[in-house]
């Protein structure tokens, strides 16, 4: 019998959460409630989901890529067994490898989206170049409105890691696909590409798991910087968002921004209605602090 997807239906009975701030990073808890002081534009809401989204995309990718590493020494087998292999699943890691890095760097892109938004009108600020958001943070180019935490976190970025993985994205766009060679010893995947690098010499990234996998830290730290330090800047004001799912319904409860969000924060909203309403109460009520609060 075929193996069929889960359907909907399957869970009807449960309660999908969607409420776990415990869980959610400086930009999803930006994301959930960005607003004032802030003016919720296109830049703003497109920066940050690209920021976010990129982020996930490349979480996906990395995992597809660890699944697929595993299959490298097969290049190796065939090699030696025929005395030939086409080198697939070499080529198919160093195309996930180059997609990773370009993801980090579309992250960057939507944060200079945000801050673009977010101070725009002051000194140096711009939208249409990434090395410039960086370049500008480095010779003290931004006025007095960008506060010295954002610009900080970027001319320490400059200083360190964004110039070569620009130069790589770049690089790796314009390019065709490299080649990636794992050492059966150490365990070591080298990445190479021959019409990359200088007229001399070919690209070749020695533990390029390695490489990418402090790029993604260096840039998974400056999201976490930058985005902290605007949620943190964020007016304690309600929103109305969705706690989850149950029974095709969607809960809600009021919430507010601040430092110890958690998912006893806020309070009810749909308690209004499923109260009221026979087979429709919340599962979640009897554990959740915010079912017993009336305080805004």
């Amino acid at each position: 019998m075929t193996q069929q997807f889960t359907s909907n239906a399957q869970f009807a009975d449960r309660f999908l959460l969607f409420f776990a701030p415990e869980h959610w990073s400086s930009v999803q808890k930006f994301r959930h409630f960005m607003g004032p002081p802030y003016t919720v534009n296109r830049e703003l809401a497109t920066g940050t989901r690209a920021a976010e989204g990129h982020h996930t995309k490349f979480l996906v990718l990395a995992a597809l890529a660890n699944r697929l590493q595993a299959t490298l020494a097969e290049d190796r087998v065939q090699l030696d067994q025929a005395g030939y292999t086409p080198a697939s699943r070499s080529r198919e890691f160093a195309a996930l490898t180059e997609t990773l890095i370009c993801e980090l760097y579309a992250c960057l892109d939507g944060i200079r989206s945000v801050i673009f938004s977010v101070y725009k009108g002051a000194r140096g600020v711009q939208k249409k170049s990434t090395k410039q958001l960086f370049i500008r943070a480095h010779t003290n180019a931004y006025g007095p409105e960008v506060p010295q935490e954002v610009q900080h976190c970027l001319a320490t970025a400059y200083t360190t890691w964004f110039p070569q993985l620009r130069r790589l994205r770049t690089e790796l766009t314009h390019g065709d696909v490299g080649s990636c060679h794992l050492d059966p010893q150490s365990g070591v995947i080298t990445y190479m590409h021959p019409n990359l690098g200088t007229a001399s010499q070919a690209l070749v990234i020695p533990d390029i798991v390695g490489q990418v996998n402090g790029f993604a830290k260096s840039v998974f730290e400056l999201m976490e910087t930058i985005f902290g330090y605007l949620y943190a800047q964020l007016h304690p004001i309600e929103r109305q968002l969705s706690c989850g799912l149950y029974k095709g319904r969607v809960y809600e409860r009021y919430v507010a921004p601040g430092p110890e969000l958690s998912f006893a924060s806020g309070r009810c909203f749909s308690k209004v209605w499923f109260e009221q309403e026979a087979g429709c109460a919340c599962p979640m009520r009897h554990r959740c602090r915010a079912y017993h609060s009336d305080k805004p």
